[in-house]
């Protein structure tokens, strides 16, 4: 498995959420591996979520509309499952890890820290999907 964001090695395990446009301009929530220097830059707030969006897309050849530059600031991402994309059953500040009820995977938080300050975001699967 290769990073997102360049050819570095990537566990899998590592992984950042963006929003994904479907059909009929739908979005869900996907995740793209990094490796461990762009997944520290994610959690120190060099890396955005627009970036990797970016990249996504681009690897795609797709052109998404203007909402992409809003995605970091949509805190639903920051408790959305790695694997599946599901909202994650997390009532105020997030735990170490939680359980995906849709697919079982165990999302293990980290603290993010952004402009807006720092926050508990969904950062890496116990295991590699």
């Amino acid at each position: 498995m290769t990073c997102i964001m360049g050819d570095a090695p990537a566990d899998g395990t590592k992984r950042v959420a963006f929003w994904e446009e479907e059909e009929k301009g739908r979005l869900s929530a996907k995740s793209a591996p990094v490796c461990d220097a762009h997944h520290a830059a994610f959690l120190s707030g060099e890396l955005s979520r627009v970036d990797v969006a970016r990249r996504s897309h681009e690897a795609r050849g797709y052109r998404p509309a203007e909402w992409i530059g809003r995605i970091d600031r949509d805190q639903l991402l920051d408790i959305s499952c790695l694997r599946c994309g599901v909202l994650l059953p997390v009532d105020g500040a997030p735990p170490d890890r939680v359980s995906c009820p849709r697919c079982g995977a165990v999302n293990l938080f980290a603290e993010r820290h952004t402009v807006a300050g720092a926050m508990r975001v969904s950062a890496r699967l116990e295991a590699a999907p």
